[in-house]
């Protein structure tokens, strides 16, 4: 089965992509749901009753996640490597247009250590006017450090709000308006939005999936800032992204209303 955000543990293996499973994802076990929050706490200033979550810049949002980064980490970590050596911008445009993760692992072994890669990506989210706690080890054998780090949806919101005015984000930002794999549901089905999204299991097997970035106003004069991401209602990848495109249709039939993105 396919998963965003799994190593490659040979360098001579075809490349793993993040992309739409085989087969349906695991289903959860019992007890291993995330305790629901009250509802009107969930609904919150953008007034959503969906089973996504979602974080406007400038705003409150509707809901919490606990859903990992996975491949949305591969923003920051792009605009860091580039930075550094702007010949890997074939690396970028794979991992972050095909959500290609021996791309990204290419891009984040070119920062140096873990710790070193950990720190700069961590600038570069700084720089976002945001924060998170980027994870320089692997915590879940099988899967990427980055992908499991710390950054919440509010946090990644701010940070798309102030993406296109991070220093060398531009080719990033290009590629993001021109994404393949992992295209096809949530902010992908807006017209004109930029985006990276990531998904993958839970330690039960259910599956989360998050996608942050801007969506455009209907006069295509500013954009929107976003994050949203879900846990899967029954634990499969497909349900998962039929809530996504369900919060992505309410953001966009609200796009006017919302306030626009900082850059």
């Amino acid at each position: 089965m396919e998963r965003d955000d799994a190593t490659v543990s040979d360098p001579s293996t075809p490349a793993q992509q993040d992309g739409k499973p085989k087969s349906r994802g695991p289903q959860p076990t019992t007890g291993a749901s995330t305790p629901e929050k009250p509802q009107e706490e969930q609904h919150g200033e953008l007034g959503y009753d969906g089973a996504a979550a979602i974080a406007v810049a400038g705003m409150g949002g509707a809901g919490d996640t606990s859903v990992a980064p996975w491949s949305t980490a591969k923003v920051p970590i792009a605009i860091a490597a580039l930075r550094k050596d702007p010949s890997l911008q074939g690396a970028m445009m794979q991992a972050i247009q095909n959500s290609d993760n021996a791309a990204a692992e290419t891009l984040w072994g070119s920062l140096g250590s873990p710790e070193q890669a950990a720190e700069a990506t961590s600038a570069v989210i700084r720089e976002g006017n945001s924060s998170a706690r980027v994870e320089s080890q692997v915590v879940r054998p099988g899967f990427s450090s980055f992908g499991q780090s710390d950054w919440s949806l509010s946090a990644q919101a701010d940070f798309a709000s102030h993406l296109r005015c991070i220093r060398g984000s531009e080719l990033v930002v290009s590629a993001m308006g021109n994404i393949g794999n992992g295209g096809g549901y949530g902010l992908g089905t807006i017209p004109g939005a930029i985006f990276k999204g990531g998904w993958g299991p839970n330690a039960a097997g259910a599956y989360g999936l998050r996608q942050f970035g801007l969506i455009p106003k209907s006069d295509g004069a500013g954009y929107v800032a976003v994050a949203i991401a879900v846990e899967s209602p029954d634990g499969s990848y497909e349900a998962g992204q039929a809530e996504l495109t369900a919060a992505a249709e309410f953001l966009r039939s609200k796009v006017d209303t919302l306030p626009e993105a900082a850059c």
